[in-house]
């Protein structure tokens, strides 16, 4: 998540990491970004292991195999947790995976 984030941005844009605990939710893990968006149709696409989505202007700029997503969704799956993409193409992506309550971190 966090280098997807990293590879779609420009220089000198924002990639947050945020992290919290609730009762209700579980823990949720955050990777907000300033990057380049994902097409609200190309969302299902991209979780499929080695999908390499071009529908931007900046296609062919990038490297990878198209597994960074499939894999983080195969990891979501697994540990029962589930995995939500906001995004805003052209203006940023927010991927947010909450794990139920009962696999996070007593204190």
């Amino acid at each position: 998540m966090l280098s997807n984030s990293i590879k779609f941005s420009n220089a000198g844009s924002r990639v947050e990491i945020l992290t919290y605990q609730n009762t209700q939710n579980g823990l949720v893990l955050k990777v907000v970004d300033q990057g380049i968006g994902i097409e609200n149709d190309i969302v299902q696409a991209i979780l499929e292991p080695f999908s390499r989505v071009t529908t931007s202007p900046l296609d062919g700029t990038y490297e990878g195999t198209g597994l960074g997503l499939s894999i983080v969704n195969a990891l979501v799956e697994a540990h029962e947790a589930t995995l939500d993409i906001e995004r805003i193409p052209g203006t940023g992506t927010t991927v947010t995976v909450t794990f139920p309550p009962e696999l996070t971190l007593e204190n």
